[in-house]
């Protein structure tokens, strides 16, 4: 049926919108050009369906000033530890448009979680040098998600043992495994839960001298099934470095790197590795008191990694 519209010859047109599981895409997107569709925007819509994009775990190190933060670190201190570290994370997730062709427009992102601001404890016990246990909780104090604000919330529980060797107390070469497993406390439609058990393990290896620590990891991440957008659960290989340096008597400077290197591949292409650079300062009152204050910006825009990151926060060790 053509008509016309002031003096030119139209035909007419229907606006259509469609919702589509990833692995049919293809499919739709072929037929859709059989009849002459012209393709105006395509997206990848985000359901909550249990992922935790938060992703900020504490390691219980001790106040030592060049202690990592998030890496493992294979030198342990008899005693009892507590951090308390408030943190606000610039849009951990983020959805990315893409173009007919399939390739993603990172200029036209749009956060799915979005100013989040959390409370994390962690408190952890070493019986001996060679051992030490610790529990992390992350208190959803705020954060914005795709229906609007998100109240306070509890994370995901984190329970961690660290088994280490190193052939003097917090001096030279060490070695340690560091297994782990986080229990789901809440709902998993927020990206702030996962949707079961999720485990690993990490091994590191670590030099320690009066002023310097470097330590490096390596480790295994299991994820439950779930499937959200183009993520769909795959198990990650994490990596990640520190070094720290006591710069004068009390104060550590300390830079760290983390990335998680999935086993499976996503269906959008940059994506799915989270990768984030951390730096922070510590000082360390002579009681065993400490404080620190740092910020982190995201490398990749993989699934958990905010766009930046800053954290102030105070321990015991």
């Amino acid at each position: 049926v053509f008509k016309e519209i002031e003096g030119q010859r139209c035909e007419p047109y229907e606006m259509l919108s469609i919702d589509v599981p990833p692995a049919y895409q293809g499919a739709v997107l072929e037929e859709l050009g059989r009849r002459r569709a012209e393709l105006q925007e395509m997206a990848h819509a985000a359901t909550g369906s249990g992922f935790d994009a938060h992703n900020f775990h504490l390691y219980a190190a001790d106040a030592q000033p060049a202690s990592p933060l998030q890496v493992a670190s294979p030198f342990i201190t008899k005693g009892v530890f507590g951090a308390v570290v408030f943190e606000y994370a610039e849009s951990p997730l983020v959805r990315v448009p893409a173009s007919a062709d399939g390739t993603l427009d990172f200029s036209k992102a749009e956060p799915v979680l979005d100013d989040v601001m959390a409370l994390n404890l962690n408190v952890g016990w070493a019986p001996i040098r060679f051992a030490r246990f610790d529990v992390g909780l992350p208190l959803m104090l705020a954060s914005t998600g795709l229906s609007g604000a998100n109240g306070f919330a509890a994370g995901d529980l984190r329970v961690q043992g660290t088994f280490g060797w190193s052939k003097e107390e917090q001096r030279g070469v060490g070695v340690a495994l560091s297994p782990w497993a986080t229990i789901p406390l809440g709902d998993s439609a927020s990206f702030l839960h996962e949707s079961g058990v999720n485990a690993g393990a990490e091994v590191s290896v670590g030099y320690h001298t009066d002023k310097l620590l470097a330590a490096a990891s390596v480790g295994y991440k299991y994820s439950p099934d779930f499937t959200l957008d183009n993520l769909t659960g795959a198990d990650h290989v994490i990596v990640g470095g520190a070094i720290g340096y006591e710069v004068i008597e009390h104060l550590g400077l300390n830079a760290e790197v983390r990335a998680g290197l999935p086993l499976g591949e996503s269906v959008v292409a940059g994506t799915e590795t989270p990768a984030e650079l951390i730096g922070h300062a510590k000082y360390q009152l002579p009681v065993g008191v400490d404080f620190l204050v740092g910020g982190a910006g995201g490398l990749t825009y993989g699934a958990g990694t905010p766009a930046y990151r800053v954290f102030l926060g105070v321990g015991y060790g």
